[in-house]
């Protein structure tokens, strides 16, 4: 908005200096321009229309006019160029093609960044006591932005890793004297370079991971526990346009209070276009 500003004040600038021009050396002349012919050997058609011609004053005024016409017209024809050749989109550039969006698009429609997974939680968890320092944020994959993204949000500061020690669970159900929360985060990793290759999805599939964690937790005094499971979409950090934030592709979130687990994609994900049903977790 302020770039096209600033672009049309130039322009109407332009337009002001180019009208005081033709105006302060048309007194006593007609001068016809057409800006389609500026810069042509008779870009300037000067019309004689004074009566004041009389007593030899001609031969001067007509060499007075010709060295306007001969000063002016470079001018003239300088501004005109720098209007016309000048008026460009605001937004030039914006807009351009991104390798990794239009893969991430294509390959993993209804992913979105990290910071939009964390809003859509923040707005159904809260609803179940999910806030921050109150719930143990753990892992069953490699460590990664959302992971941390996860304990700033809902955690204590810490993060475990439930495939290697599911005792953190337990000392933390130990040292709460509030109804226990548990937050994980499962699934699989991907890479999309700055090119748009998709690099190879690794980790265990997701029904297979859903299943270890659930043995892992129950029997641990946790009352309320919601699971995460989906595909980590990473992005290179640094390097213009190609760089940004994670994203992620989110498959399945559960529900499990008092043993009874309950499907919450559909209020949390449901308006996403994720093939939910078609999804080939490799």
């Amino acid at each position: 908005m302020f770039i096209h500003c600033r672009q049309s004040s130039a322009i109407a600038c332009l337009l002001l200096t180019a009208t005081t021009t033709l105006s302060s050396f048309s007194n006593g002349f007609s001068i016809v321009s057409s800006p389609a012919n500026i810069g042509k050997s008779n870009t300037l058609s000067l019309l004689h229309a004074t009566p004041n011609n009389k007593n030899g004053e001609s031969n001067n005024n007509d060499m007075h006019l010709y060295r306007q016409a001969r000063i002016t017209t470079p001018l003239l024809t300088a501004l005109f160029t720098t209007l016309f050749s000048n008026v460009s989109p605001a937004n030039a550039g914006i807009g351009s093609v991104i390798p990794f969006e239009v893969t991430r698009k294509e390959k993993f429609a209804g992913s979105v960044t990290n910071s939009v997974i964390l809003l859509r939680m923040k707005a159904t968890l809260r609803k179940s006591g999910y806030y921050a320092k109150k719930a143990v944020i753990g892992t069953f994959k490699p460590k990664d932005d959302l992971s941390v993204a996860l304990v700033t949000e809902f955690g204590d500061g810490r993060l475990f890793n439930l495939a290697e020690d599911s005792s953190a669970v337990e000392k933390y159900v130990e040292a709460s004297n509030e109804k226990p929360h548990a937050l994980i985060l499962y699934g699989q990793d991907v890479d999309i370079s700055p090119s748009g290759e998709v690099g190879n999805i690794t980790g265990d599939d997701l029904k297979t991971t859903e299943k270890a964690i659930m043995e892992k937790l129950v029997g641990k005094g946790l009352k309320d526990f919601t699971l995460v499971g989906g595909i980590v979409i990473h992005r290179v950090k640094t390097g213009g346009k190609d760089a940004g934030e994670d994203c992620f592709f989110p498959v399945s979130i559960t529900s499990t209070v008092d043993g009874k687990v309950t499907d919450i994609f559909p209020e949390v994900f449901g308006d996403l276009p994720t093939p939910r049903q078609t999804v080939v977790l490799l």
